[in-house]
């Protein structure tokens, strides 16, 4: 899928669920292609996600989509050492991006029982 957003495959789709976003004019939190480092996710790729978040939010631009507001969202545990991932490898930018947050999992990938928030987000909060 994704290579077909980047190909423009999908630009009819995209540009007409910009232009209802546009024309309702209302603020909307967009979180587009959370969970992006998740392995065996189709965006596990961080040049090819980072590609197809700017053609994405560039599509919704020059339709004036411009009270949606993009949330970049990977998971907690991108941001714990032993995760062997470099979470920023996906981020998209500043210019694309209006709000941060992570998806997170407390007992993922290997603890067999939930453990204090501070624990779960204190990296992505770092």
């Amino acid at each position: 899928m994704p290579a077909r957003v980047l190909d423009g495959g999908e630009d009819a789709y995209l540009r007409a669920v910009a232009r209802d976003f546009a024309r309702d004019g209302r603020r909307v939190l967009l979180r587009f292609g959370w969970e992006m480092d998740r392995p065996r996710n189709e965006a596990t790729d961080p040049v090819a996600f980072r590609a197809l978040w700017r053609h994405v939010h560039a599509v919704f631009e020059d339709e004036g989509a411009t009270a949606v507001e993009w949330v970049w969202c990977p998971t907690n545990w991108a941001f714990a050492p032993r995760s062997r991932r470099d979470p920023l490898a996906w981020y998209p930018g500043v210019d694309v991006v209006d709000w941060l947050c992570a998806d997170g999992y407390s007992f993922y990938p290997e603890k067999p029982a939930c453990v204090p928030f501070e624990e779960a987000f204190g990296r992505f909060y770092d």
